[in-house]
């Protein structure tokens, strides 16, 4: 029968050694910085209905540019939380533009159905 006790301690020497490089990560991350105010780079979109948006058309708003596609789980999975995110913010100045991947734009619109998008660029 092996020894219990050098079992537990070969166990809390693995745990340490394995959690002490995770207590050094913040120190490896560098300090934080303030980043020089500058407008945001030009970007034109058509909705899943045709209309063109500019990032502009939102200027002054809080924008959460959020990149999808139908095919992508973590996409799908992630929308009604950013759905329910819209509702609570209603009227507080924020706005989601959700930007669908490299979708012909009958899928795209399938998929917008099938999550419960509201009209949103395409």
């Amino acid at each position: 029968m092996p020894n219990v006790g050098r079992l537990i301690t070969l166990g809390m020497v693995v745990a340490v050694s394995l959690a002490l490089p995770c207590l050094a990560l913040p120190c490896l991350a560098g300090e934080l910085r303030p980043l020089d105010a500058r407008p945001a780079p030009t970007l034109e979109l058509p909705d899943l209905g045709g209309a063109m948006h500019r990032l502009a058309d939102w200027r002054g708003q809080v924008i959460l540019l959020n990149f999808w596609a139908s095919w992508c789980q973590p996409c799908v999975e992630e929308m009604p939380g950013i759905q329910r995110l819209v509702g609570q913010m209603q009227g507080r100045g924020f706005v989601v533009v959700a930007v669908n991947v490299a979708e012909a734009q009958r899928r795209a619109t399938r998929g917008a159905e099938q999550m419960g998008l509201k009209a949103t660029p395409g």
